[in-house]
């Protein structure tokens, strides 16, 4: 049988879809017979020969702030992020506020949203939370602590396991796991 063409929507749209990835990327044909199906299709799109993925990277997650001063604070003297980079677009009545460790592309940033004249959001239920690296978890929430952050979960164990994690919140209450990393001298080797 002669292998069938899919695009990322099952369809046989012959690149007339604008999200066709299967025109623009020369097609990757597709052996359903075999046991290949639409997961391998997706992820010849995206990967290389050797796993890596050059087509796609995290950029940032944006949240939105009603005291853009009291977070940019939070994030840079609390957490000790730098400010990268600021855009205040009076037209459209909004100031955006990047935060991070390092810059894109070195490491992902939080792009900060502040909208003229919205003081507070609802933050729903289905946003869970950011996760940082850190090398001492206890360390860390003592330091945010004595900076005048809010730990939610003091640093242990998580339930059924041994990985190292707390908790703290930001200013307008958005969860931030911080995870103690394996190649940190404090991690205990689990046997």
């Amino acid at each position: 049988m002669e292998p069938i063409k899919l695009c990322l929507f099952y369809l046989k749209c012959k690149g007339l879809c604008p999200l066709c990835a299967c025109m623009r990327m020369k097609t990757t044909s597709v052996d359903t017979d075999q046991g290949m199906g639409y997961t391998k299709h997706l992820s010849s799109l995206f990967l290389q020969q050797d796993g890596s993925n050059t087509s796609m990277m995290f950029l940032h997650t944006m949240l939105r702030v009603g005291d853009l001063k009291r977070s940019i604070h939070f994030y840079t003297e609390v957490l000790g992020m730098k400010l990268l980079r600021t855009t205040d677009r009076p037209e459209q009545q909004y100031t955006l506020a990047f935060l991070g460790f390092a810059s894109n592309p070195e490491q992902a940033e939080i792009e900060l949203t502040y909208n003229y004249g919205v003081s507070h959001y609802d933050l729903g239920n289905a946003f869970g939370h950011l996760a940082l690296g850190v090398q001492d978890v206890y360390a860390t929430c003592e330091r945010i602590r004595q900076l005048g952050g809010r730990i939610t979960r003091e640093p242990g164990p998580v339930q059924g396991g041994s990985t190292l994690i707390a908790f703290v919140v930001d200013p307008d209450g958005y969860k931030i796991e911080l995870i103690q990393r394996n190649d940190s001298p404090t991690t205990p080797q689990v046997k």
